[in-house]
Parts: C-alpha cells; structure tokens; sequence
C-alpha cells in the first residue's frame, strides 16, 4: 500500500521506479547524470566567469539610479 500511494504520490510508473531502485542499489545515492550534454554547453565556471564580466561592465558603464 505504502509503494502505491508513493508512486501515485510523485507521478512515477512501476518501472521507472524499479529502475532508480536498481540505480540506488547498484551505485549508491547519486544525481542520474544526463548522457546527452551538448558541446557547447557552460561549466560553472564559465557561468561565473560570464556574470563577473556582466557585473564589472555594468559598473563601469552603467547609469547610476538614485
């Protein structure tokens, strides 16, 4: 009872959920890591590194409010 009122709960199907639980027992509790990551896609580090530049032109050639 408790597994169906779970399921019904969070949108999930039978088989999805017995595929996380055989990701859980195999590799523990971890993020599922998405295969499909694109080339072009930014590292957080390239989004700091963008949002630095975004914050420092502002201040240099932005107008001040009152």
């Amino acid at each position: 009872m408790r597994r169906v009122s779970f399921l019904k709960l969070h949108g999930c199907g039978k088989s999805r959920f017995e595929e996380i639980i055989k990701i859980y027992k195999m590799n523990g509790l971890i993020p599922r890591v998405h295969g499909k990551t694109r080339n072009h896609a930014l590292t957080y580090d390239d989004i700091l590194r963008v949002l630095m530049f975004i914050r420092i032109y502002t201040e240099a050639h932005g107008i001040s409010l009152p």
